[in-house]
């Protein structure tokens, strides 16, 4: 039943859905889970190396599903290279042990795109992780690997295993191993369930290459991203006696393709690189360099292995939608990287950064485009020497379309921890690096993007603020969600907007979703008060709120007593603001006149006494401080009050406005 469900979500990825082409290996959020590494070969110094572009930038490095750890907050100029130093971590960071539901899931979220790699730099057993941003996500995975060197004999042990994170609660995970891996047999699928940020380590049973976990499934339920690590590996035979490292993060089904072009490393022993093709349907046929016939013919799961390299470059192509992971180096030092397919993906523009400037170590650029352009490269803002553009060359089966080269800049950026740009103003591209040395151990990694329109993560925005959309440089046409047809969208409004771009022959779109934050709570109204007499007035009271009013006042009220227009900025912790007014009016007092006086004696035997002329008038309240009766007429009953002075008391109040001002008169009589 579980292999039925497989089956199921694998056709429906790859025959019935159009897959999404969004992000790229430049973007806001990256989901990676760190592997375990053999301390004993060296497991140490670790940490995220994060690079901006023109704009400067916050990265927040969190662990999601551990509630104690303290995020860490960098702040990154613009074209400038952080190296995270997470070596202290590394105890709760590395994935282990296997087999079990961990925490360790690492996100790192910034305010404006960057590229991200995670290092292990340790000498002679040192690789970097390209983190893959979006593209990494997905829901339906076959694991990459090379099949053809075991893993050194150290204690802790070194294996091949493939990492899972999940990005959401309640993840649903079904894994069907190729091999034996750590408490499951080969070809038995099971299933686990994660929250958001714990993770999952699959690991080969034994060090050799037959027990590599190449061909392996994973699907879920909900989004995951996974790491695949080769610890140690060591070549043997006529390679030499070199242990190194080797792993990168994948890409799921739907960012693979069919046509692939490999660049060959710079110095492996016998210059045998190594391609391994894995497919993921069945009756897959791999060409290689434009052969009209196939080399080899496999079914998913299965994996072909290419070690004849004759050129600087090979072409591979499959008839349905492979894997490629090619492994390179220096010497018997060996890196590996997953290769992004060619087409409809590529940059315009890639930041880079050297980890190791030994003096012993290579430092190469590896550059693949359309040709001509070849001719449109820039450089950190300077076009490619004459020099660096004649190493391009066409790639073989292509027909002259697409060109390739390997660049040593090892002189040009000598320095660790510098950050390079490669541009191209014409043509979309792909870029990685390759640095290390036969003596120090190898870093291989693409940087370039696995897609060619990205709009930008899923987020928020305060009401009546405006976003601008950017479906990238160099299409040939666009078509918004709204029938805007301009490379540029401005929007105002929440909701989910796509865009529809050609470019050559591709069909390439993206969706973003946008919200809107709620705005901060107001409650100032327009209001009087009576002559004379104050009033405070408040802002919304809410945790988070700070407060900015005319006077410059940050308190959340204050007291005003003059007419006027009073006004309070409130931003909340979305820092959106808000701006509440209010009008004050002041309400003059009544006139109180009370012109009895004076009033002749008058006896208690008269039964009642008429203010003649003096009718309490409309808005006048009236009363005896002997508490007589007044009536409508002004009339008083003296005898119920007795003999005595008794003070006449009228109370004027104002009934046009707020009908709480008022004033007081007196007059009095002698009963």
């Amino acid at each position: 039943m579980i292999m039925k469900k497989f089956l199921y979500f694998l056709i429906l990825a790859l025959v019935c859905g159009i897959p999404k082409i969004g992000f790229a290996q430049v973007d806001y959020t990256f989901w990676f889970v760190a592997p375990e590494v053999t301390s004993q070969h060296g497991d140490d110094p670790i940490g995220i190396k994060i690079t901006s572009f023109n704009q400067p930038s916050q990265a927040t490095i969190s662990m999601p599903a551990v509630p104690g750890f303290v995020p860490i907050v960098v702040n990154i100029n613009a074209n400038q290279t952080v190296n995270v130093n997470l070596t202290p971590f590394k105890n709760i960071i590395e994935n282990l042990p296997p087999n079990q539901i961990l925490d360790r899931g690492i996100l790192v979220e910034s305010t404006n795109p960057v590229t991200c790699y995670y290092e292990v730099n340790r000498q002679n057993n040192p690789d970097i992780f390209t983190l893959k941003g979006e593209n990494a996500l997905d829901t339906a995975f076959f694991i990459p690997s090379q099949i053809s060197f075991p893993n050194g004999n150290y204690n802790p042990v070194a294996r091949n295993a493939f990492d899972i994170v999940a990005t959401e609660d309640n993840t649903t995970v079904t894994i069907i191993p190729s091999q034996d891996i750590v408490g499951h047999a080969a070809g038995i699928p099971f299933t686990i369930t994660l929250n958001r940020g714990q993770t999952y380590s699959a690991t080969a049973l034994t060090a050799t290459a037959a027990a590599h976990l190449a061909g392996s499934r994973v699907f879920s339920n909900k989004k995951i991203a996974i790491t695949i690590k080769d610890d140690s590996v060591a070549p043997g035979g006529t390679w030499g006696g070199c242990r190194d490292l080797m792993g990168d993060q994948i890409i799921g089904l739907r960012n693979i393709g069919t046509e692939y072009i490999i660049v060959r490393g710079p110095a492996l022993n016998n210059n045998t690189d190594h391609i391994y093709v894995l497919a993921t349907q069945n009756n897959t046929d791999i060409f290689i360099d434009g052969s009209a016939l196939p080399v080899a013919t496999i079914n998913a799961g299965q994996t072909y292995v290419y070690n004849s390299i004759s050129t600087p470059r090979a072409y591979i192509q499959t008839s349905a939608p492979s894997y490629v992971l090619h492994v390179a180096g220096f010497g018997c030092e060996l890196g590996q990287a997953v290769i992004p397919p060619i087409g409809c993906s590529g940059s315009t523009e890639v930041a880079f950064t050297r980890s190791d400037a030994n003096a012993n170590t290579t430092f190469s650029l590896i550059l693949f485009t359309k040709n001509g352009g070849q001719n449109t490269f820039t450089l950190n803002g300077n076009p490619l020497t004459p020099a660096q553009v004649a190493l391009f060359d066409t790639v073989p089966g292509t027909n002259g379309a697409w060109v390739s080269a390997s660049i040593n800049l090892t002189a040009i950026v000598p320095a660790a921890g510098t950050q390079s740009l490669i541009s191209n103003s014409t043509e979309i591209f792909h870029a990685g690096i390759i640095n290390g040395g036969a003596s120090t151990g190898c870093r291989y990694g693409y940087f370039s993007g696995f897609t060619t329109i990205q709009l930008g993560r899923d987020r928020s925005f305060c009401v009546g603020d405006t976003v601008i959309l950017d479906a990238g440089v160099g299409k040939d046409s666009y078509l918004w969600s709204t029938g805007d047809t301009t490379r540029f969208l401005t929007v105002t409004d929440s909701g989910i907007y796509h865009v529809y771009a050609t470019i050559a022959q591709c069909n390439i779109y993206d969706t973003v979703h946008l919200s809107h934050y709620p705005r901060p709570d107001t409650n100032l109204r327009d209001t009087s008060i009576c002559a004379g007499t104050n009033i405070t007035i408040s802002a919304a009271q809410n945790q988070g709120y700070t407060y900015l009013w005319d006077n410059n006042s940050t308190n959340v009220s204050r007291t005003v007593s003059a007419a006027g227009q009073y006004y309070v900025d409130v931003t909340d912790s979305n820092l959106c603001v808000i701006r509440d007014s209010m009008v004050l009016s002041i309400d003059t007092l009544p006139i109180a006149i009370a012109d009895f006086d004076p009033f002749p004696t008058q006896c208690i035997q008269n039964p009642t006494f008429q203010l003649t002329g003096n009718t309490p008038p409309t808005g006048v309240l009236a009363y005896w401080s002997g508490n007589g009766v007044i009536d409508s007429a002004g009339t008083y009953d003296p005898a119920v009050a007795g003999a005595g002075t008794h003070a006449l008391y009228y109370t004027f109040i104002d009934t046009t406005t707020s009908g709480l001002c008022s004033t007081t008169d007196t007059s009095s009589i002698s009963v």
